[in-house]
C-alpha cells in the first residue's frame, strides 16, 4: 500500500499517466462486463418478439379457419422473418394450424394448435 501511495503521489513525475493508464483499465473491467449483458438482452429481446409475433399470427390464422375464411400461407412483416401458415386435417376429423419460422440462430420453429372442425 505504501509504494501504491507513493506511486500515485502528485509531487512523483508520471504519475498522471499512471492515474490515466489505472483509470483506463477500470473502465476496460467495467465494459467488459457490461457489453456482453447488454448485447444478450436485446437478442434475447429480439427472440422474444419473434415468438410473439408467431403467436399473434397463429391465433389471426386460427380465427380464419374458425369463420371459414381464406387463410394465409406466407406472411412477411418488416423487421421479422417470413412466417409460413399450415392447415393439416387428422384422422379424428381436427385441423392442426401451424405456423413455421425461423429464429435468430436460424432454427426452424413452429406453433400449433388443434381446432374442432365443425
Amino acid at each position: 500500500m505504501k509504494f501504491l501511495r507513493k506511486v500515485l503521489d502528485k509531487q512523483n513525475e508520471g504519475s498522471i499517466y499512471l492515474e490515466i493508464l489505472l483509470a483506463f483499465f477500470v473502465w476496460l473491467v467495467i465494459l467488459s462486463t457490461v457489453i456482453p449483458s447488454f448485447l444478450h438482452l436485446t437478442l434475447a429481446r429480439k427472440e422474444i418478439l419473434i415468438e410473439h409475433m408467431g403467436n399473434q399470427i397463429l391465433s389471426r390464422q386460427v380465427q380464419k379457419v374458425i369463420y371459414d375464411q381464406p387463410i394465409e400461407a406466407s406472411i412477411q412483416q418488416e423487421g421479422y422473418p417470413a412466417y409460413y401458415t399450415v392447415v393439416q386435417e387428422n384422422m379424428e376429423g381436427m385441423k392442426e394450424i401451424c405456423v413455421y419460422y425461423k429464429s435468430m440462430e436460424n432454427e426452424e420453429k413452429h406453433v400449433c394448435r388443434t381446432i374442432n372442425n365443425q
